[in-house]
């Protein structure tokens, strides 16, 4: 059986403020006493909490809503061993719960998901409710990633290619493998579990590769015109960030975006 023990919370040595990007921190180790006749597997996780203002940190890592991580389990019997956690698979379904440094990353795993996945199917749903769908098709074999269009029906273009004029396409990716598209003549590059929306003025992604920008980690944006405008054009556009890196692509600008932003692509220096 699994189960549950107590904590063992100690400062960090050396403290938060001496910790520097990409740099490896070791802390311990740290003795713990196992009851005598104790058996079983207990799960270990980890987590950073700051007594006085009450507030968690976050680590890098799929946490279980509490904002702690599971690293292993604890093997109690005849001997006592650690195993670590295996790797994740290729495809999380947890994935549209991450925030890590985006909008709602001071939400819970709940919360996290429910506003991610609001900053996407709201607007797509604004966009599409009145709209037939004019063609589907399955993009692999097995069936597992998908392109559909919504809007003016007209000829077929190509296996991932971008909207027809005032139609919208969604592209999504249920197998465990990256999925490479092409949207707008730009490679679109999609994780298990990643979509890419496109219209005129509104994009959404959950990508790798999206508009000349690669990351590391899947990120997440959307993009919303909201003068009516198209987005290349508007002169008033939000960009909300989910999660991941914070740098997006628009019109050939760049734009770092830590939570939600509003943007002109539309306006050009003067000359």
């Amino acid at each position: 059986m699994a189960g549950s023990g107590g904590f063992l919370p100690h400062a960090p040595d050396p403290p938060t403020a001496a910790w520097q990007p990409g740099a490896t921190v070791r802390i311990g180790p740290h003795q713990v006493d196992v009851p005598q006749g104790l058996q079983g597997e207990f799960d270990i996780r980890v987590g950073v909490f700051d007594p006085q203002t009450g507030g968690r940190g976050l680590l890098s890592g799929r946490d279980d809503g509490t904002r702690r991580y599971l690293i292993g389990r604890l093997i109690v019997g005849s001997e006592i061993r650690f195993e670590p956690l295996p790797p994740p698979p290729g495809a999380d379904p947890a994935c549209f719960a991450r925030a890590d440094g985006g909008f709602a990353q001071d939400l819970g795993a709940t919360d996290r998901f429910i506003r991610n996945t609001y900053e996407v199917l709201s607007p797509l749903n604004a966009l599409t409710a009145t709209m037939p769908m004019s063609d589907h098709r399955f993009l692999t074999p097995d069936g597992l990633v998908e392109r559909t269009e919504f809007g003016p029906s007209g000829p077929r273009g190509g296996p991932s290619g971008s909207p027809r004029g005032g139609s919208v396409v969604v592209i999504t990716n249920r197998s465990a493998e990256p999925y490479r598209a092409v949207v707008r003549d730009q490679e679109v590059v999609l994780p298990p579990y990643g979509f890419v929306v496109d219209s005129a003025t509104f994009r959404a992604f959950h990508a790798t590769q999206w508009g000349g920008v690669s990351y590391g980690q899947p990120a997440m944006f959307t993009i919303r015109s909201l003068d009516g405008q198209p987005i290349e054009k508007s002169l008033r556009t939000r960009i909300y960030h989910a999660f991941g890196d914070p740098r997006i692509r628009i019109g050939g600008r760049e734009y770092p975006v830590a939570r939600e932003m509003i943007v002109s692509p539309g306006r050009r220096a003067k000359p």
